[in-house]
């Protein structure tokens, strides 16, 4: 799980939502031929992407946490 050095910072409804976003941004980058990058450092780019609009932007709907997070790659 990307977000286990999180789990004292968000509750588990936040975490459900930090998961669902992100297993939605893999699958989304996972299935682009033309994305061509490190896999543990493709996770660990949308990991703290999601965590990062969770916390500086407000973000809570998973689809948006998403493509903020898959943006750029």
């Amino acid at each position: 799980m990307p977000f286990a050095p999180y789990q004292s910072s968000f509750n588990s409804d936040s975490l459900r939502i930090l998961q669902e976003a992100f297993d939605q941004a893999w699958a989304e980058v996972a299935a682009s031929p033309s994305v061509t990058l490190d896999e543990q450092a493709a996770r660990n780019m949308i990991a703290n992407r999601i965590v990062h609009a969770w916390r500086d932007q407000g973000e809570r709907d998973p689809e948006r946490l998403k493509q903020h997070a898959v943006e750029g790659l």
